[in-house]
């Protein structure tokens, strides 16, 4: 597949495309209890101090967030629980509670960021979410991570599956781009350079704290492993869409996201950008 306009068109670096898929119709599981006075419930859970704190930064009318309050079961015990997914202010937020005797209420979830995905509440499968958080920090840095509810012990909680960080300007593959089947690959030779973009480095200026050049977010070392989702192919070659695998302890050169100083223990997460064939060994 050549790298034309059509591509680059269908290729978008501010917003959250198809790579990370949305469901349409997120109502659908979303229940409906018509025993149970949703906003007399919701107005108690605003005053716990999770959602007063995330309240207290915004001086606007709290009325409108009685409406982003849902009836769900997450823990599939056939008791609802209550979950926030909407807008405080221009923010997104999500909360989650567990419902324990319909007078008292646990938050098992506080998350930054909308859900866009979402199994049925009727699926045999554990209740997940996806979860975007487009600009968390500050304006430079996206975040994306995919959460399953967990049963221990007679408890039950949402426990996170993978977290992923996407630079600003990175160039997301959408669902008409060439998709590989996720193969695992390694760096093969000395560094390899995680790029924002499928192009080689040039003197483009984009923003940082450092007035970066080039779309570089980092360079990795030979032997570190990753997944690719997508390929594309111009005038340098083939380029690889991937999730780089990352880990606590390792230092990574010239990483953006550190440099960025907004993410804390940024090497905890993976990291999505576009990697040149020449630095990559496809494994079994």
């Amino acid at each position: 597949m050549c790298l034309g306009m059509a591509v680059l068109l269908a290729m978008n670096a501010f917003a959250q495309v198809k790579f990370f898929p949305r469901n349409n119709n997120l109502e659908q599981w979303y229940l409906s209890d018509e025993n149970r006075d949703m906003k007399a419930v919701s107005r108690i859970l605003m005053n716990f101090p999770e959602v007063k704190t995330a309240v207290s930064s915004w001086e606007g009318d709290t009325s409108a967030m009685l409406s982003q309050f849902h009836w769900i079961d997450f823990d599939r015990n056939l008791c609802p629980d209550i979950l926030f997914n909407g807008k405080i202010g221009n923010k997104d937020y999500i909360f989650l509670f567990k419902n324990l005797d319909d007078s008292d209420y646990l938050l098992v979830l506080e998350l930054p960021g909308c859900i866009i995905q979402a199994n049925q509440p009727t699926d045999a499968m554990p209740f997940s979410i996806s979860v975007w958080n487009g600009n968390c920090c500050g304006d430079k840095v996206s975040f994306h991570s995919r959460w399953t509810c967990m049963v221990q012990g007679g408890k039950s909680f949402m426990q996170m599956q993978e977290q992923g960080l996407v630079y600003a300007h990175t160039l997301l593959p959408d669902a008409g781009m060439r998709a590989t089947g996720k193969m695992r690959f390694e760096i093969k030779n000395y560094a390899a350079i995680l790029r924002m973009t499928p192009f080689l480095d040039d003197d483009t200026r984009y923003d940082g704290q450092f007035n970066w050049r080039g779309n570089g977010i980092v360079t990795y070392p030979q032997g570190y492993k990753g997944v690719i989702f997508h390929e594309v192919t111009n005038k340098d070659g083939k380029w690889y869409f991937v999730r780089m695998d990352n880990g606590a302890g390792v230092r990574l050169h010239s990483d953006r996201f550190r440099n960025s100083e907004e993410v804390e223990n940024p090497n905890l997460y993976y990291y999505y950008g576009w990697i040149h064939e020449g630095n990559v060994r496809l494994l079994e």
